[in-house]
């Protein structure tokens, strides 16, 4: 279980899951947020991906669904939380 390392880290963390993860069951954000949520980690951020699979694909509709792309929200989520910092 990754939750003993988490517990450990200081540093501001973005965890990012997506909801048609057949890997990582849903419930495992919560688990996340409870087990690092403090005040020195108030910079976390916790998102969930609509429609992206475990490795951050795009699984929802498409006219060519052998082909695929990236979460369209992915790479955006990641530079907005990182300029934020």
């Amino acid at each position: 279980s990754p939750l003993p390392y988490f517990e450990q880290t200081h540093q501001p963390l973005l965890v990012i899951q997506g909801t048609m993860d057949e890997i990582i069951p849903s419930s495992s954000m919560e688990i996340i947020k409870n087990s690092i949520a403090s005040p020195e980690n108030a910079k976390n951020k916790y998102l969930m991906l609509t429609g992206a699979d475990h490795s951050m694909m795009f699984r929802g509709e498409s006219d060519f669904p052998y082909w695929s792309v990236l979460h369209p929200d992915y790479m955006n989520e990641m530079l907005l939380w990182i300029n934020e910092l």
